[in-house]
């Protein structure tokens, strides 16, 4: 039986002496069975998704648009964000399998270590456009291709860190355990965001009969082309929606009107009367108990959002000027601990610079 199963899993997991090391086979085939599971759930994704989209674009009549503009979904940020962290998870991983296949000192490759990585980063590129395109058509139904994605992603993972710690095939301090634990986090919220969506979505239709938009944007100005509020985060991090811009400034000078009109939020304005109405709530309270009010106080509750956010972008930034140090420490120290013990150390240490 042992004979059939190493048979089986050949071309995905070649004989290693890693069962032997660990005194259990069983073990090791369970790895394997769960990479292999890891694998041919994300293939199944790519390739189910793919056909969706095309038949979507190509052969489905009902395509609603009701906005020139993007209209974003509840939790819109947060998905991309999530999105981004799977997408370094998947290169850590993949890194990570790279470097254990080539620590192994067998001619026989081992495509578990890195090809469900692979497979992971394409599903997670192609999940990024599958829900781009599905909130440009207004589409909330092809959401639930997701949540099925996300939840069965949230099962392997869950049967991963059990095998792990269960069998001892790696440590507490092991980057494949904490790489495993990240990715569960990062699925359990976007599942949580997937239910959140369905769920509302099936709500309204009840109600309306038709899909409709969860968050509505209207804009009745023609020369509305400060278009920042109407973009997907991506486009909105990376300045794109600006392009417009910059191609008519390279042409020639810009005038003020080039620019159009802006959004009622962006507006000197608007941001005047809200701290208006605050200043002025905060100036009776301070009167009714004999003190005199805090503008920073004031400041502070209507822009919170604003400044909590610019400070964590900030932590981030200050938090990845110490990957290059750190880098640079562990591809030394990699190199003196191992020598010419492993093969093409400048190739291994370049790999672990990079992942």
């Amino acid at each position: 039986m042992a004979t059939e199963d190493e048979n089986r899993w050949s071309w995905f997991c070649h004989e290693t002496n890693i069962s032997s090391e660990a005194g259990d086979d069983g073990a090791y085939m369970s790895e394997c069975t769960v990479n292999f599971a890891a694998f041919l759930l994300h293939l199944l994704f790519v390739i189910i998704a793919c056909l969706v989209l095309i038949w979507r674009r190509w052969w489905c009549v009902f395509r609603e648009v009701t906005s020139p503009y993007l209209i974003k979904w509840p939790g819109h940020n947060t998905r991309w964000v999530l999105s981004f962290i799977l997408v370094v998870l998947a290169f850590a991983s993949l890194g990570e399998g790279i470097l254990t296949e080539m620590a192994r000192k067998e001619p026989s490759p081992q495509l578990q270590f890195y090809l469900p990585a692979c497979l992971l980063l394409i599903a997670t590129i192609i999940s990024m456009l599958y829900y781009q395109l599905a909130e440009n058509w207004k589409s909330p139904g092809l959401l639930w291709l997701l949540l099925a994605y996300w939840f069965f992603c949230f099962v392997i993972n869950v049967v991963r860190i059990t095998h792990l710690l269960q069998e001892n095939v790696a440590g507490i301090d092991a980057a494949v355990l904490w790489i495993a634990v990240l990715m569960l986090v990062s699925y359990i919220l976007l599942l949580v965001l997937e239910v959140h969506l369905v769920a509302l979505e099936f709500q309204i239709c009840r109600i309306r009969g038709k899909q409709y938009d969860i968050l509505s944007r209207e804009s009745n100005n023609d020369d509305m082309w400060y278009t920042e509020n109407c973009v997907s985060f991506p486009y909105c991090i990376t300045f794109w929606w600006m392009n417009w811009v910059f191609k008519l400034g390279f042409q020639r000078p810009l005038e003020i009107t080039d620019l159009g009109s802006l959004p009622k939020n962006h507006r000197a304005e608007h941001l005047y009367e809200i701290f208006k109405v605050d200043f002025q709530k905060e100036l009776e309270y301070k009167t009714s108990i004999g003190k005199s009010p805090s503008v920073w106080k004031v400041f502070l509750r209507v822009f919170k959002g604003e400044i909590f956010w610019a400070g964590i972008i900030r932590l981030i930034y200050d938090l990845t000027c110490l990957v290059g140090p750190l880098a640079l420490n562990g591809v030394v120290a990699y190199a003196i601990a191992y020598g010419d013990e492993v093969r093409e150390p400048f190739l291994n240490s370049l790999i672990y610079l990079l992942f």
